[in-house]
């Protein structure tokens, strides 16, 4: 475990101490924590420990010569044996090391491997306001040990909000969709702080146009996320608003990854009230009520919750090659009107909007219009699968 970058000096050192050679890595990379630089040097030093003794070379024959004591031939066979376990034991350790690697892949493709280092290389000095004075560089490894688990979700908000680059009204869109600005919320005014004090190490901050068309990079979006996981740490305890790495695996998947392009699904919500839509909704609109009353499993018996909406999807056989339960889940989270205090349920309005939904995952065709593809879903995927 490596507390600072001292820590990485320190493991670097030591190796070089122990075994007389440069180190094959470098300090800098030590200290970020990388499972393939730190496999590099458990391969060097097994690689070092598992050397075999070298026999000295035999004396010349002679009267004079210094002869071996009686016991070498002992001796030598017993270090063979302790040298043979360490062989072993170095090849298990080697192992499970790599069995610990692999456990948990990071299914990056190599545009996201590629584009990792622009997100995630942020020095300790550029967020040192928002660090602990005591520790500063473990918090800020740890920070970024937790940016690297949601680094996916990261990189795709960025791109999502940012075509091609993302500017401060692209940030405070992206908030809005995740219900974090206004009311009992961060202000505006926090948002436009939070990015100023990001803004002022390269001098960006001014802008012809105004704060709304001042560019974020890619770094810098990272640094503005964890300034808003600080800021959201203070308004939540005052007292104890110290920044941990909870905090960034919590916001980044829970609030925003969650609740990302609620603009999208408000235009996804027009078009299911084109009136040919709701025309195939009509024409099914006993069947279905029947449908939902069914899997509605709220106390109150108006509501269907996740359990009830996954049971729906696999007796409906929803769930195939390429829809895959984490689509259906998907869709039952962001259909939900959160704002409504519905956060674990659908009403039969929502539920109806998933149907739609789902039909456009099972039937991709973007030349084919929603009110054909919802006719065709609830025949034969709702009421045809439940024989209703």
């Amino acid at each position: 475990h490596l507390d600072s970058d001292s820590g990485a000096g320190t493991v670097v050192a030591m190796f070089e101490r122990l075994t007389g050679r440069t180190c094959v890595v470098s300090d800098e990379q030590v200290a970020t924590g990388q499972r393939g630089v730190l496999l590099l040097i458990l391969a060097s030093l097994m690689r070092f420990a598992t050397q075999w003794l070298q026999c000295p070379q035999p004396a010349p024959a002679g009267s004079n010569a210094v002869r071996p004591p009686r016991t070498s031939a002992n001796d030598w066979t017993a270090r063979v044996n302790i040298q043979q376990k360490w062989i072993l034991t170095a090849i298990a350790a080697q192992n499970a090391a790599l069995a610990v690697a692999v456990q948990h892949p990071v299914a990056l493709s190599f545009e996201e491997s590629e584009d990792q280092h622009n997100f995630l290389n942020l020095p300790a000095h550029v967020i040192a306001d928002i660090l602990p004075l005591h520790h500063a560089d473990r918090h800020h490894l740890a920070l970024m040990k937790a940016c690297r688990k949601v680094y996916a979700d990261i990189r795709q908000l960025y791109l999502a909000y940012g075509a091609p680059t993302m500017t401060f009204s692209d940030l405070l869109r992206l908030l809005k969709d995740c219900f974090m600005v206004g009311d009992r919320k961060l202000p505006k005014k926090q948002v436009e702080a939070i990015c100023r004090a990001t803004w002022r190490h390269d001098g960006t901050e001014k802008h012809e146009d105004g704060i709304g068309s001042i560019e974020i990079s890619k770094l810098q979006f990272t640094e503005i996320l964890l300034r808003v996981c600080h800021a959201e740490a203070k308004r939540g305890d005052p007292d104890n608003a110290e920044l941990q790495p909870q905090h960034v695996t919590e916001l980044v998947s829970d609030k925003l990854a969650a609740h990302a392009l609620r603009s999208d699904i408000d235009r996804f919500k027009q078009v299911v009230r084109h009136p040919h839509v709701q025309a195939v909704i009509g024409k099914h609109r006993i069947a279905l009520r029947r449908v939902f009353r069914k899997y509605a499993n709220c106390d109150d018996g108006e509501g269907m919750n996740r359990v009830g909406f996954q049971a729906m999807a696999r007796d409906c056989e929803w769930i195939t090659r390429t829809v895959s339960l984490e689509a259906v889940n998907d869709v039952f989270r962001r259909v939900q009107n959160v704002e409504a205090g519905s956060v674990e349920s659908l009403d039969l309005t929502e539920w109806l909007e998933c149907l739609c939904a789902m039909a456009v995952y099972h039937n991709p065709n973007p030349f084919t219009p929603l009110a054909g593809k919802l006719g065709a879903f609830v025949e034969e995927r709702v009421l045809g699968a439940l024989i209703v």
